[in-house]
């Protein structure tokens, strides 16, 4: 009796152990989940493109003040006005009058009138000052991209955007009619926090509701808009001379996105993630008709719906530290930025033309980014994430380092010299790409918005100190290169440290333990993970 007892327990054992197998089977094919808004609104349809389309115009402007310094802080030649002006209208860069140290100047206005150089007397004594106001500028931006991060992620997209473009038409207004260079610092600052605030915030919407394979071609309109920006910079600051009046162009151009308010949604993303899903789908219907897709709704439960006690939607960026990967992505992910910013701003602003045409120049600049533009998200796609960033610092460094060997005067105009910087320039704009993209998918949505600032105070940064590097040495005009190069080259060693590759990832993490689980995986992600 005894023994029938233990053979029928065992043979129920087994029965058991068979339907576990079975259920963990069926958990490992169902564990992989697709994003519920995506789902219901589509991956990629008429809606989606519009949102693209405002990141393409809405691009150009922050191009445009981000770039503009090259310009408006143009050094032209001058001459000291204490004293008699020569016969040959000669601006000799004299900084002594007959009295002592030279109080005002007269400049070359044959190409640039009103620059911050002119207004202010930035020359002699007070040189070096031009450097510091873009470091202001970038300081402004290092503010705003965090702040405006933290602002979104908290109070949603939408409201930040809008508040974000009425600083940036007020500030760069203020800004050209200015008459004291203090006062114009500030409103520099806060000019930089609106620009790239407004830029980083609608790039997160877009971010949340398109499909992974569509992710890189969509970043690549942002991309187009900022190539069309920077073409367009140099024609503009040749037809409006007056440096004073071009600030109040741009910054008038700003205007027109004050419409948004009216034509660009919340994220419908964010909205499911803080819980207010009938929102959520407000938005999401809307954008289904624009789709002409069938809204079918969510079948979902938004996380702080179904557990009272998650409180992922309350959480900041300092959540990330208690989780290791994600701690470990955010520091390197920063050091790219960082490098990327430093770099690539460097080489835009502070190439020297070699007595070649100004605007010439500038537009090249902006005419060799095209190409990578198109070629960028097939390789993205197609190489992954983590091999386009790490080959483009790579090609970026050789580039450098190669220009800086070759001595001056072997070619005519340097030509080969520009070349070079130029091509180093473009990989470091295919690594902005990638970091866009990258850096958006590997964070969940909750401090998405957050992570993404974070890593783009970091290029900040970068750019704060890339014009105080131009002052280490002027008499050689290579050296900053040399030291871009460098960075370049360690940054692409730092970013094997960053996992996953996400290029095929099809559900973007929504809360800190599904970030969590997806920043351990070193292979290719396809999918999250749905089981914790």
């Amino acid at each position: 009796m005894a023994g029938n007892e233990l053979e029928e327990r065992n043979l129920l054992e087994g029965k058991e152990e068979e339907v576990s197998e079975e259920d963990s089977a069926s958990d490992e094919k169902t564990e992989e989940v697709k994003d519920p808004i995506l789902e219901c609104i589509g991956e990629f349809g008429v809606y989606q493109f519009y949102i693209c389309m405002v990141g393409f115009f809405i691009t150009i402007p922050h191009c445009w003040v981000s770039l503009s310094l090259k310009f408006v802080g143009m050094r032209t030649d001058f001459t000291c006005a204490d004293q008699p002006k020569s016969t040959n209208n000669s601006f000799d860069g004299i900084c002594s009058g007959p009295n002592g140290p030279c109080q005002n100047f007269w400049f070359d206005q044959s190409q640039f009138r009103s620059t911050i150089i002119e207004r202010w007397n930035l020359v002699c004594e007070r040189e070096g000052l031009d450097s510091i106001a873009q470091s202001v500028f970038f300081a402004g931006c290092l503010f705003g991209v965090f702040t405006s991060g933290v602002l979104a992620d908290r109070f949603g997209r939408k409201p930040v955007l809008m508040i974000l473009v009425v600083m940036f038409c007020v500030s760069g207004v203020l800004g050209g009619i200015t008459q004291y260079f203090y006062v114009w610092l500030t409103l520099r600052f806060f000019l930089g926090a609106a620009s790239i605030g407004m830029s980083t915030v609608r790039f997160t919407i877009q971010v949340e509701m398109i499909g992974s394979k569509y992710r890189t071609w969509a970043n690549s309109l942002g991309a187009f808009g900022w190539s069309a920006g920077y073409m367009l910079l140099p024609v503009i600051a040749y037809i409006i001379p007056d440096m004073s009046q071009l600030e109040i162009f741009i910054a008038l151009c700003g205007l027109p996105f004050l419409s948004l308010y009216w034509l660009h949604p919340e994220s419908p993303k964010w909205l499911l993630s803080v819980g207010r899903e009938s929102e959520s789908e407000v938005i999401a219907e809307r954008i289904c008709r624009w789709n002409n897709k069938p809204f079918k709704g969510y079948g979902y439960r938004s996380p702080s719906k179904q557990d009272p006690h998650n409180q992922d939607a309350k959480h900041g960026i300092t959540s990330i530290l208690k989780y290791p990967n994600m701690r470990r992505n955010l520091i390197c992910m920063g050091f790219t930025w960082f490098s990327v910013g430093m770099t690539y701003f460097g080489i835009a602003l502070h190439t020297p033309e070699f007595g070649s045409n100004v605007f010439m120049v500038f537009f090249l600049g902006g005419l060799i980014e095209l190409p990578t533009n198109f070629i960028a998200p097939w390789l993205l796609n197609v190489l992954g994430r983590k091999t386009v960033m790490m080959g483009s610092f790579f090609l970026c460094a050789c580039c450098l380092f190669l220009s800086g060997i070759i001595p001056v005067g072997l070619f005519y105009k340097e030509w080969v010299t520009v070349l070079l910087i130029t091509i180093g320039k473009v990989g470091i704009g295919a690594c902005f790409e990638s970091c866009y993209i990258w850096t958006s998918e590997i964070f969940p949505t909750v401090i998405r918005n957050s992570c993404v600032s974070t890593c783009s105070s970091c290029a900040r940064i970068g750019a704060i100190i890339a014009p105080l590097i131009v002052e280490i040495d002027k008499d050689n005009p290579m050296a900053p290169i040399l030291i871009y190069g460098l960075v370049s080259l360690a940054a692409g060693f730092n970013s094997y440290l960053i996992h996953p590759e996400s290029k095929n990832c099809t559900n973007l993490p929504n809360s800190l333990d599904d970030g969590e689980i997806m920043a351990t995986r070193k292979k290719q992600v396809s999918q999250l993970p749905k089981k914790i």
